[in-house]
């Protein structure tokens, strides 16, 4: 595997730039829009190998993802899976912390909640028998964004030949950041999400979305790390 980092613009919007940018490359063309499916983009070649990825994928759905990295080295927060009342891989010790419960593929803040005590979970899982909910004790003594809860989000291009693939990894991302200075045991949603779906409606994105670039602290403490983990998860899936 190797990483290339090259420069990219820092924007939210990074996503609608890049099909605006492939728009006019030669050979490349839009896969017609289906629902079911996350690729909308291919190159137009002899020898290109498209896969359209569906919503059940390790890289769609949570639940699968946390089956195939439990076992690894990369960092997880403590996960279990509630199926149906029943706990994989086995039911969370009670401590004093925040829980999260999400749908194994739900997105944009839709199917999250959060409760001190697991149990109020079971139930829940019982009304929707055919999901493997996520269970996620809140990581605790998080970095934050001048007080207030933060995720980063890096863009990347998978690129390659026969031989190999590669991930390009750009060096400037985002920041989609809590409006509220954080509260590590609240069980309020409004102290905890991140997802910038969940507030704005109330709030403009630009309190919500900020440039994640060498020039803020919280980038030199954790983008090497990051890359890090990166590395650890592509050894995990190469080849996709």
């Amino acid at each position: 595997m190797t990483f290339f980092f090259s420069e990219a613009p820092n924007s939210y919007k990074f996503q609608k730039i890049l099909c605006n940018f492939l728009q006019k490359k030669k050979n490349w063309i839009k896969i017609p829009y289906k629902k079911n499916t996350i690729v909308h983009w291919c190159y137009n070649s002899s020898n290109s190998i498209i896969k359209s990825y569906p919503y059940y994928t390790i890289f769609t759905r949570k639940d699968l993802f946390f089956l195939n990295l439990r076992n690894t080295n990369i960092n997880l927060p403590y996960t279990y899976l509630l199926t149906n009342g029943s706990w994989y891989p086995h039911r969370p010790i009670k401590k004093k912390t925040i829980w999260f419960f999400k749908h194994p593929y739900l997105d944009g803040s839709r199917g999250i909640m959060i409760s001190k005590n697991v149990d109020k979970f079971i139930s829940h899982s019982c009304k929707k028998p055919q999901h493997s909910f996520i269970i996620q004790e809140n990581i605790p003594r998080i970095w934050l964004f001048n007080g207030r809860k933060c995720d980063i989000r890096l863009w990347g291009i998978i690129i390659g030949d026969k031989n190999r693939l590669n991930l390009c990894i750009f060096k400037k991302g985002t920041l989609r950041v809590n409006p509220n200075h954080y509260c590590e045991l609240s069980d309020d949603l409004n102290f905890q999400l991140t997802n910038s779906s969940f507030f704005k409606k109330k709030i403009s994105l630009n309190n919500l979305i900020y440039p994640f670039t060498d020039n803020i602290e919280l980038y030199n403490l954790s983008f090497n790390k990051i890359i890090q983990q990166l590395t650890l998860f592509w050894k995990k899936i190469y080849p996709i």
